[in-house]
Formats: C-alpha cells, sequence, structure tokens
C-alpha cells in the first residue's frame, strides 16, 4: 500500500486486520478520508479500492454477525493486481463488500465511516466547508500528542512541545507532530494503526549539513534538512513562526541555501571554478525554494543540446548548442510571432501573458521521470499513463516539441545531467505497460539521440555539454530568465519570458484573497500550472571567470 493509491490529498486514517469474507482471503481494511481500501496480504491479489461516492449506502455491521460490516459498491478499483504496478482497473459491476474484523470490534469504523461518508454526500456544500469539516473531524487525530516512550535515549532534553507538522513527498503529504531534543528531530505520524506500520522517524541534529526554507504549495511555513548521507527531509509546519522556531535550534554555523550569504559565496565560488555548472545550478535552484520533495517546485535545468540527430557530437561548434539567451518559448520565431501577436490581442485583460504554459511543473516532471516513478504519474493521472503518443518515448521528439508545440514550452531537470545518479529514467526496467503510438510503435525505453552509445553515454555528453566553455559563457543569461532579472515584470515581457499571472502567485498574494475557496483554487492552480523560481538576484548574473562580486545588496532577501 501507498498513499500514492489514494485520491490527490486524501489521508490514510486507521487499519484493521480483517477477512473478505466469502474469500477467506485476510488482510489489513484501511480507512481513509475519501475511501475504504482492502489490502490483501498476498500481494499477488489486487488492492481494492471503494470511494465513498460509489457506494449505494453508507457500510453498516451485518444483522447476522456483528463482528462483520458490509456495503454495496457501484463502482471500485482495483490496483497492482499480480504487484504489478499500471493502470488501474475500473469495475463497473454492483459489488457486496463483506469484511470480518479479527482482533478488534468494527464499533470505531462504523463511528468514523459515518462521519466520512455523510461529507461526501451533500453535494450542495462548497469545497471549502466540506474541507473544514473534515479537518474539524480529524482533529483529534492530527493531534495525537507526541509519545515520550518514542525517545531512543530517555535522557534527552526535549527543546520543544508538540509542532503539528507533515512530512513532504512528491504528490503525498503525510501530517503527524514533531518534537526536538538536543540530540534529534522527532516526527511522529498521526492517525491509529494496529499493523505497527507507522511508528516515529528521527534525524540525528549532528547528521544534519544544511537547511532551507520552503513552501508549501503557496504557504511559507516549510524546512528542508539536508543530511550528511545525501538525503533530505522536507518538514512543513502550521506557520511560519513554528517554522523559524524550528530554524533557530538548529546549530550555528549550519549553512542555510536560503540565506543570501550562501548564495553570495555560491557565485564567487563558480566564478572561480570551484562549483561546476550542475553543482551551480543545484544549489541556485535551492536557494530559489526548488526542492526534489516538491514536484510544483522542482530544481530546473536548461535544455543546452540543440542536435538530436547527428550520428557524431561536436561539443566545438556553436550550432550543437540551444541559445540560453532566450527562453525556450522564444527559441522558434514563427512560434514565438503567434505569441507575440495572441499577446497583443490582451491589451484589455488585467494579466497579458505570452505563454499559457509553464517550463516547470508537476505534469513535465513526470513526463521525465515516468519510467522510475510510475505510481506518481499514476496518481497523478487518475490511475492512468498519458496517451502514448504524448509519453516521453524519444529525445529528438521531445525537444522538437519544446521548439514548436504551441502548448510545450518545458525546460528539463538535472537527472538529465547528473552521471552519478544512473539512467534509471531513460529505461523501462520494469517493463510497465506504456503502449503503443499510432504509428505502431512499443513505447518502451527512451529513444535517444544516434551520438549517444547508450543511457549512460547521453548523459555523460550531455553533461559535457553543461560544463563547455561555450555553456558556461552563456548560462548566465539563462539565469536571469529563470532566477534573476528577466525573470518577471516588465523585463520579462521585453525578454519574451512572461507568464501567466498564476506562475508568480506568491504567499501574500494567498493571504490577500477573500474567501478559502478562492485561496484553494488560486494555490491548486498554481501547483498544476508551475510557479516561478523565488528572484535571487536584482542585477545581471556575472560571467564565469571574470572575478566579478554581486554586492549583498543584489542579491534578494526574502526571509
Amino acid at each position: 500500500f501507498s498513499s500514492l493509491l489514494l485520491e490527490y490529498g486524501e489521508k490514510s486514517l486507521f487499519d484493521w486486520a480483517v477477512v473478505f469474507s466469502g474469500t477467506a482471503m485476510e488482510g489489513r481494511l484501511r480507512l481513509c478520508s475519501s475511501s475504504v481500501v482492502f489490502e490483501p496480504v498476498d500481494i499477488n491479489r489486487g488492492i481494492m479500492r471503494c470511494p465513498f461516492d460509489r457506494m449505494k449506502s453508507c457500510p453498516s455491521r451485518c444483522r447476522r454477525d456483528e463482528n462483520s460490516v458490509e456495503w454495496v459498491q457501484t463502482r471500485h478499483f482495483v490496483m497492482k493486481a499480480m504487484n504489478i504496478i499500471g493502470p488501474f482497473e475500473t469495475v463497473t459491476e454492483q459489488t457486496k463488500f463483506q469484511f470480518s474484523f479479527l482482533h478488534s470490534s468494527p464499533q470505531k469504523f462504523i463511528e468514523t465511516v459515518e462521519k466520512l461518508y455523510a461529507l461526501t454526500q451533500n453535494g450542495t456544500e462548497k469545497s471549502s466547508a466540506r474541507t473544514l469539516s473534515l479537518k474539524e473531524m480529524l482533529q483529534p487525530v492530527l493531534d495525537r500528542p507526541f509519545d515520550p516512550s518514542n525517545f531512543v535515549d530517555l535522557r534527552e532534553r526535549p527543546l520543544t512541545t508538540n509542532l503539528r507538522c507533515s512530512i513532504l513527498t512528491p504528490l503525498v503529504s503525510n501530517p503527524g507532530c514533531a518534537v526536538l531534543t538536543n540530540d534529534r528531530i522527532y516526527f511522529q505520524p498521526a492517525g491509529i494503526s494496529l499493523s505497527n506500520e507507522t511508528g516515529p522517524t528521527f534525524w540525528m541534529i549532528r547528521d544534519i549539513v544544511a537547511s532551507a526554507r520552503r513552501y508549501d504549495g503557496l504557504k511559507d511555513c516549510a524546512l528542508e534538512l539536508f543530511m550528511k548521507d545525501e538525503t533530505s527531509a522536507l518538514l512543513s509546519f502550521d506557520s511560519n513562526k513554528e517554522r523559524e522556531l524550528v530554524m533557530n535550534l538548529i546549530p550555528v554555523g549550519t549553512p542555510c541555501h536560503t540565506d543570501p550569504k550562501v548564495v553570495l559565496e555560491a557565485v564567487e565560488q563558480w566564478s572561480k571554478g570551484v562549483l561546476s555548472n550542475f553543482e551551480y545550478l543545484l544549489l541556485l535552484n535551492s536557494a530559489a525554494g526548488r526542492s526534489f520533495n516538491d514536484l510544483s517546485r522542482y530544481p530546473v535545468f536548461p535544455w543546452v543540446i540543440a542536435d538530436y540527430s547527428s550520428t557524431k557530437l561536436n561539443l566545438d561548434a556553436k550550432e550543437t548548442y540551444r541559445d540560453l539567451t532566450r527562453p525556450i518559448g522564444a527559441l522558434n520565431e514563427e512560434r514565438l510571432d503567434y505569441f507575440q501577436r495572441r499577446l497583443e490581442g490582451m491589451q484589455d485583460i488585467d494579466h497579458p501573458f505570452l505563454y499559457g504554459t509553464h517550463y516547470s511543473a508537476p505534469g513535465y516532471v513526470l513526463y521525465y521521470l515516468v519510467r522510475c516513478m510510475p505510481e506518481h504519474m499514476l496518481c497523478l493521472q487518475n490511475g492512468k499513463f498519458d496517451s502514448p503518443d504524448r509519453m516521453f518515448h524519444s529525445l529528438d521528439h521531445t525537444y522538437s516539441s519544446a521548439l514548436t508545440n504551441h502548448a510545450d514550452v518545458k525546460e528539463l531537470i538535472p537527472e538529465f545531467y547528473d552521471t552519478s545518479a544512473g539512467s534509471d529514467f531513460l529505461i523501462n526496467a520494469r517493463n510497465l505497460p506504456l503502449g503503443n503510438t499510432q504509428l505502431g510503435d512499443r513505447v518502451h525505453d527512451c529513444r535517444l539521440p544516434p551520438w549517444a552509445k547508450s543511457p549512460r553515454d547521453f548523459i555523460r555528453k550531455n553533461r559535457k555539454a553543461l560544463e563547455s566553455p561555450i555553456c558556461s559563457r552563456n548560462l548566465p543569461h539563462w539565469i536571469d530568465l529563470i532566477f534573476g532579472v528577466n525573470s518577471r515584470g516588465e523585463n520579462a515581457r521585453r525578454h519574451n519570458n512572461l507568464f501567466h499571472k498564476a506562475a508568480y502567485l506568491r504567499p501574500e498574494d494567498l493571504q490577500m484573497m477573500e474567501s478559502d475557496d478562492e485561496r484553494a483554487h488560486a494555490e491548486l492552480h498554481a501547483m498544476e500550472f508551475g510557479i516561478v523560481p523565488d528572484l535571487l538576484f536584482t542585477v545581471s548574473h556575472p560571467q564565469k571567470g571574470e572575478g566579478a562580486v554581486i554586492e549583498e545588496k543584489f542579491v534578494r532577501r526574502r526571509w
């Protein structure tokens, strides 16, 4: 079972050991905020998800067996049958479900499911009101206090009270509470599980090598901790105040990526050649609020190579490279002319824009990573993979689309240049059923350019292009477009780099909105559309090797 099998934003609350009556199939019955899920012990049997809004009536006790519950489902989903990751099977036949509880009474299940089911039946109630009702109903579960017996060392000294927070991973938010001691940061998941799967997680304070202030959607309340084993944890707190409390308890001297001082040091190290282009772009992304744990703010990297048809790659030729002085949407003059004419026709609206899509969004990240993150794609696409012709199946086709398609101006992600991370995103190692294109070609491993001998060779040559003198000379212009002076406002318009207003929403904009529904809609739109990275530089970025130093006043301080 994974939270990715649920609807986006849905929470798994409780679970019980049960037997699926009539089949003798044992497993766990999970009560979630929008559905009931049965996970068989036998991994070859599919996981069944029963949404509340597809039940004929609320689950109830069986008349003949007080230790069993039953209900009738008009539609349910079967997932991971034979333990194979693939599109969810939709069962439209009316089905009766009956489960016998093994080690406990179903009373808790009945009491909770009645309340959850009732929330789905009021179709006239606004979504914000239903969300508030659900939050109030689940508050006792979310407020479960930290259990002191979870301390590894009973001599530890707590530095905070219970801090309600969530651990954020791509497309998943796991609620719970955190406590800081003099030695560790603990996270205890919310909810009650009888399977002992929701024990506490902790991180050693001494293992934290860096931190960064982060967002949860458009709320400025999250914190990312980077550990010495090169992992990271993204924690979202109830408020900015609680986040800052934790920040202040991290040992003095621990670098914070979002502090201007760290950015200034990185500029100097890159200019001197101490940091590679790859390392520098990773740090700028982190400084600008981007995280590998957040698909809506995933690190963004540029297309560098423009040649995907030659048999040999000439990294000394200027023609091999994409023009980094222009945004990806402005590389094709004919398409740019279309965008500009459309912009001229928007003069009567408040926020005219050049591009109706963004260069980085959750759907685009998973477009590239579907082979190594298929469950995330299925979660985002409501249990389906995208149409085969729209899948990432060819480098040449993808780059061509980014140059010509009016709805495609996406850039790349770090994986295309990371020689230490492998090439799983290019290889269909799991033999996923990604379908066939209209031409009959199977979508399997990504088709590489002729000059690449293998996926690893492709990444190695792509990285070599990124670190080349030609790319280094032009990279500051791209940085200006993404993180700097030409990323927003009138400068963005002059440099053909202007996006829909949703891409520029900030926490301050959210606070100014009048209703919860308006805030929820704006936040969802921004996260789906894509969000421009935080502004880092208010002057043009210096060239590499010039020895130029950006003064601290020209690095924008957000916090």
